[in-house]
């Protein structure tokens, strides 16, 4: 595994893994087949200087690099795909998730011009159950149609900066919140706690993200947990109005009182 960036809007991300100089990143990129780039995984939001550093060892490597944009393409983080905002372009593209609106289950790959013509007189074989189902088809058509027809992404990056400014006032005013990062229409929230590699859930009381959780359920916002103690992640819909995200993010500062609360009171 390659290191990952630390640094996030609020606080700062437990290192899993020392930083890569360049003869560190060689090496382990060294024989590889690709290099996969994951732009939410872990709540790791990969900046540009990070993803073209990568993406040009890889080139060097004689890897290729695919862009693992299941849950960031199509304009979650405010542009088609976050890869967008680097200068480095991708071999392979995986997408799913938002591609059909979530009507019905989907997945993609885009590959770039020069994979296509690599590929020239090969055979490609994919196989599931889902596969060409046009529910599927339907759902992706109309997405798209959607996503063009109500001008979507200038939307999304404009909610972003907003929701940024507030995310970080939200950060300073919890002494529970460790961490905050995100992109668009992405967001995660990290509280103070154990890491979560330490975390084995052989307990029967429960995570204090779920407490938290728990409470904005109270209050009509679904707030989602990434299944580990201390971890929180909002991605509203694309769609959602001006009111429904200061509904959100008021309903994320009233709930975190829990938190505070909980570190007030072990």
């Amino acid at each position: 595994m390659l290191a990952a960036p630390v640094t996030s809007l609020y606080g700062e991300r437990v290192a899993d893994l020392p930083p890569d100089d360049d003869a560190t990143l060689a090496g382990k990129l060294a024989g590889t087949a690709a290099m996969i780039i994951d732009y939410t995984q872990g709540g790791i939001y990969h900046d540009a200087a990070y993803q073209d550093r990568i993406a040009a060892a890889a080139r060097k490597a004689g890897s290729l690099w695919v862009a693992d944009e299941v849950v960031t393409g199509a304009g979650r983080s405010g542009r088609w795909f976050a890869f967008q905002g680097g200068q480095s372009r991708p071999d392979m593209v995986t997408m799913g998730k938002a591609l059909a609106g979530g009507a019905s289950p989907i997945g993609a790959v885009i590959l770039s011009k020069d994979m296509v013509k690599a590929l020239d007189g090969t055979s490609w074989q994919a196989y599931s159950t889902y596969r060409g189902h046009p529910v599927a088809m339907a759902g992706v058509r109309t997405y798209l149609r959607v996503l063009k027809r109500d001008n979507l992404l200038p939307r999304v990056a404009q909610l972003g900066e907003m929701i940024r400014t507030r995310m970080l006032a939200i950060a300073q005013k919890h002494p529970s919140v460790a961490r905050i990062d995100g992109r668009g229409m992405h967001w995660t929230v990290e509280l103070h706690g154990p890491h979560w590699r330490d975390w084995r859930a052989d307990t029967a009381d429960a995570p204090i993200a779920s407490l938290v959780s728990a409470k904005a359920l109270e209050m009509g916002v679904v707030i989602g947990t990434s299944g580990e103690q201390t971890s929180l992640f909002l991605a509203p819909p694309l769609i959602v109005s001006d009111a429904e995200i200061g509904q959100i993010l008021d309903t994320l500062d009233e709930a975190l009182k829990v938190a505070d609360a909980a570190m007030t009171n072990p």
